[in-house]
């Protein structure tokens, strides 16, 4: 017994003193508590939560993963600022971490009952945009024809609230509707259209285009349009004709030129405003053609001479060289062709042949113009029957020529008809390259002195064009 009583003893001493040995408080272990936070717009691994350790200089390694439409921006440590991702970091004591993430996308939900325009372009609705921070925007739409019924763009909604343009939005999502409305034609209203303009004036007023136009039993509306709409750097679009087609069916075209205004009255039932291209600097005129490399086919030299453009005019000047002017004819020969739009089935245009110093007796004060007005294409080589009249030096001559016929001053007819050839091969030569449009064929014969320093000075200007559309 006394045995058993004195093991026990033992056993317990020595646990006694393990407990103490094992326990001593200047070698005991710190807790450290590490809490990783959440927050919207990221992930973070390792994951949130609370993690505990017994010993110091632990080293961790977090990443935030920012979700679609956000950016990471920094961790805040015990509300310190770190920006580092990946972060590496030592725990040297309790330790709270949380990643913040900003959100620099957002989106935009479009949506119209008909054509909707984002700063200028098309897009189709519904249609969603995605933007960063801050965005412009400028909705608009296009008018639109069916049969008799004009539909026009009336309200922008954004978030259901009526606005107008331009339209910031900032940090948010957005819903944004373009209505239209629609508007049709009645007995006392006028549809006007056009292949170009976007707008017209009536009574002064800028229009959008198509668009109904009331009138009453009295004509007191004017309806105009502007003369040129830039196109490219090349050409531009003029104004060429209204056509008018009254409630009896009847219709008639009537060329800017004659009337740049036309008075609406209830007879009308639409107006058709129509454009055509020509060079910027140059109305009505598609393209210009003066040979040399070419001439036509009957015995004259090369002629010379230098063209220059201003005030919507084509002035072709210094004729006179000597090597090219016919010596025994004392004449210059002049070779144009002026290329029309589709459509211009007709011209008015000035011409003045000015410093003209004649060749022969005082006597002869004419110079005679051959012209033709037509359709033409790279496969003809032959300008038949050229119509012509006789033209008086430094005065001004207004003429018109169509496919209708010619009126002008002096008037000629049947004075011959021009081929087309290389006078250095004597091989036939096709008109220019076309896809038969309508050109104005010029054939001068100028009677010059070619030995006293002569200088002609040809000056044209087309006035205005009449169509069939």
């Amino acid at each position: 017994m006394k045995k058993y009583i004195a093991t026990i003893a033992i056993i317990i001493g020595i646990l006694i003193a393990y407990y103490f040995i094992t326990n001593r408080p200047e070698e005991r272990q710190p807790t450290i508590l590490l809490e990783i936070q959440s927050n919207p717009g990221g992930k973070v691994k390792p994951e949130p939560g609370k993690y505990l350790y017994n010993h110091t200089n632990i080293n961790i390694t977090l990443h935030a993963y920012p979700l679609k439409d956000y950016i990471f921006q920094y961790w805040l440590i015990n509300n310190s600022k770190v920006v580092e991702n990946p972060l590496k970091i030592t725990l040297n004591g309790n330790t709270t971490i949380k990643p913040y993430f900003k959100r620099i996308y957002f989106y935009i939900k479009l949506n119209s009952n008909g054509t909707l325009l984002l700063n200028g372009s098309e897009v189709k609705t519904p249609y969603t945009l995605r933007y960063r921070e801050k965005i412009t925007l400028n909705i608009s739409g296009i008018r639109r024809l069916e049969k008799n019924t004009i539909y026009y763009p009336k309200s922008i909604l954004l978030d259901n609230i009526p606005v107008e343009n331009p339209i910031i939005i900032e940090y948010r999502n957005a819903s944004i509707t373009l209505l239209y409305s629609i508007e049709k034609g009645g007995e006392n209203k006028i549809l006007i259209t056009s292949n170009v303009a976007k707008y017209c004036y009536v009574n002064g007023s800028r229009i959008d285009l198509p668009t109904y136009v009331r009138v009453g039993r009295l004509p007191f509306t004017n309806l105009s349009a502007d003369f040129s709409i830039p196109l490219n750097n090349t050409y531009s679009y003029y104004i060429g004709w209204y056509k008018i087609v009254y409630r009896n069916n009847e219709s008639e075209a009537i060329s800017y030129y004659k009337q740049n205004t036309i008075k609406l009255n209830r007879f009308m039932k639409k107006i058709y405003i129509h454009y055509v291209r020509g060079l910027k600097n140059l109305p009505y005129i598609l393209k210009i053609h003066y040979f040399p490399p070419f001439n036509w086919n009957y015995t004259r030299k090369y002629w010379f001479c230098h063209t220059k453009i201003e005030n919507n005019t084509i002035i072709f000047y210094n004729f006179t060289n000597k090597f090219y002017i016919n010596k025994v004819e004392n004449s210059a020969t002049v070779i144009l062709i002026f290329e029309f739009d589709f459509n211009i089935t007709g011209i008015w245009f000035e011409y003045y042949p000015k410093n003209a110093r004649l060749a022969y007796s005082l006597k002869i004060n004419w110079i005679t113009l051959s012209i033709k007005f037509m359709k033409f294409s790279s496969k003809d080589k032959l300008i038949p029957h050229t119509l012509g009249f006789h033209q008086l030096p430094n005065r001004k001559h207004v003429v018109y020529i169509g496919v209708d016929g010619f009126k002008g001053e002096n008037y000629l007819d049947d004075i011959h008809t021009l081929g087309f050839f290389d006078p250095d091969t004597d091989i036939d030569l096709y008109l220019p390259d076309t896809d038969g449009r309508y050109g104005l064929f010029f054939d001068y014969d100028l009677p010059l002195k070619p030995d006293n320093g002569d200088e002609y000075i040809l000056i044209f200007k087309v006035l205005g064009v009449i169509g069939d559309e």
